[in-house]
């Protein structure tokens, strides 16, 4: 399954480390927000399923 995920890399470090300032636009916040609630939901998912209990 591929949700573009590698995006939220390059967003954060170009909002970290850019030489310039960056100021993302609505939708590409709105899609790193998206993809970013998908993964938090999968990796607590595949701990919960493996026995762990991260604190939300």
């Amino acid at each position: 399954m591929t949700w573009g995920v590698d995006r939220l890399s390059r967003y954060a470090a170009t909002l970290r480390y850019g030489e310039e300032f960056y100021m993302p636009g609505f939708e590409e916040t709105q899609e790193a927000m998206e993809l970013t609630e998908k993964t938090r939901t999968f990796v607590l998912g595949r701990l919960r399923r493996d026995g762990l209990t991260p604190e939300d």
